[in-house]
């Protein structure tokens, strides 16, 4: 099944979601995860292509990261002050640069480490 990004303009949800070809209406809206309602498809956020992004001055937003918008203020909690600077209050996450992604990301595999020793000492 395809991945599609989505902008839920009733709840509000923001990200990819799977969806058949079929499902897809007329419009190209698509039934959104939480909520259930016809969704836009967004691609305005999105690039395709190598997974080569490169940041040309702007900010950019990561296409694979981001949290539920009731999620946001306990990840920048998680992450802490400087990776969690880059939680949106929508729950996109954006860098201001390359150190700043990589920050995030080094945050992010500890996080992940620690959840996973936590886990298999129990």
């Amino acid at each position: 099944m395809p991945i599609y990004p989505i902008h839920c303009g009733k709840c509000h949800f923001h990200g990819d979601t799977f969806a058949k070809v079929a499902e897809i209406d007329p419009d190209g809206c698509i039934l959104c995860p939480e909520c259930g309602t016809r969704a836009p498809q967004d691609y305005t956020r999105k690039t395709v292509g190598n997974g080569n992004r490169e940041f040309h001055g702007k900010t950019q937003e990561s296409i694979t990261e981001w949290f539920h918008p009731t999620e946001v203020a306990e990840a920048r909690r998680t992450f802490g002050e400087r990776a969690g600077a880059c939680i949106q209050d929508n729950g996109t996450v954006r860098f201001k640069d390359r150190s700043q992604q990589r920050e995030y990301a080094a945050t992010r595999h500890a996080i992940e480490a620690k959840a996973q020793t936590t886990k298999g000492g129990r």
